[in-house]
């Protein structure tokens, strides 16, 4: 029962960015949950509230590769993203602060995420994460990069990636003209003595173009090529250099490492 969720400390008041039973581990659980109920909650005969939540079917078995998961987190709505495509919007406040988990946890017959290990069950479990990002629109003393990868780049490059897509609509994808546009997610981070990873996530402009500079302005990597979408990709770091500079479709990004 691998999870990644926020949690402000009190019941029920989290927001859960996914959720995977690892006898269903095609679908995608994504939910939220308020101490005295979210004001948008579907209830029967205006009695019985029912969690927003549910499962989410999706094109790959999640032991094939890694997936990019990520959700935005608005004052007004909270978006979730599958490698870059939107897959769920709930529109309400959650204005609590949260500390992020991610935890792979056993369910029990007859509780959450039930039931609970059988004579099928494979043990040892492994929640394999690649890396955990945050990133604020405004300034703030925590750091971007939460988590990094532990294997080297070269190694990293190797290990396949799913990129799944939603393929069952659900009732979490409800205001689905918010859902429509893919967002372009570029992630860039530093592999300690290796170099450097690149992740590139969601559908690209039809311009799309990609350039990684170093500080002295030297040319380190330029593509045009669309495919790239569909990859991480690893530059070696062969000069030691932690300021680097990356130009997406002609949009400048200064990063010092």
């Amino acid at each position: 029962w691998p999870a990644f969720w926020l949690y402000a400390g009190h019941e029920n008041d989290e927001i859960d960015i996914f959720e995977i039973k690892g006898e269903r581990n095609s679908d995608l659980h994504v939910d939220v949950h308020c101490p005295k109920g979210c004001d948008n909650y579907k209830t029967t005969l205006g009695l019985l509230r029912k969690n927003w939540g549910s499962f989410l079917r999706t094109g790959s078995n999640w032991n094939e590769g890694y997936n990019v998961v990520a959700v935005e987190w608005t004052p007004d709505y909270i978006k979730w993203y599958l490698n870059g495509k939107g897959i769920a919007y709930w529109k309400g406040q959650m204005e609590f602060p949260a500390s992020l988990i991610a935890n792979l946890a056993i369910p029990s017959n007859g509780g959450p995420f039930g039931p609970g290990p059988d004579s099928n069950t494979k043990f040892p479990a492994t929640f394999a994460i690649d890396y955990i990002r945050i990133w604020s629109a405004q300034q703030t003393n925590q750091p971007d990069i939460l988590f990094e990868p532990r294997l080297p780049g070269s190694e990293r490059a190797s290990i396949p990636n799913s990129n799944s897509q939603l393929v069952r609509k659900s009732k979490p994808e409800f205001k689905r003209s918010q859902l429509k546009n893919e967002q372009l997610q570029v992630s860039f981070a530093k592999i300690p003595n290796d170099g450097y990873m690149v992740t590139l996530t969601g559908k690209p402009d039809d311009d799309f173009s990609l350039e990684v500079k170093s500080g002295t302005n030297e040319l380190i990597y330029s593509s045009k090529d669309a495919n790239l979408m569909e990859h991480h990709f690893y530059l070696k770091n062969t000069n030691g250099d932690t300021h680097l500079i990356l130009i997406i479709n002609g949009k400048t990004i200064d990063h010092q490492f």
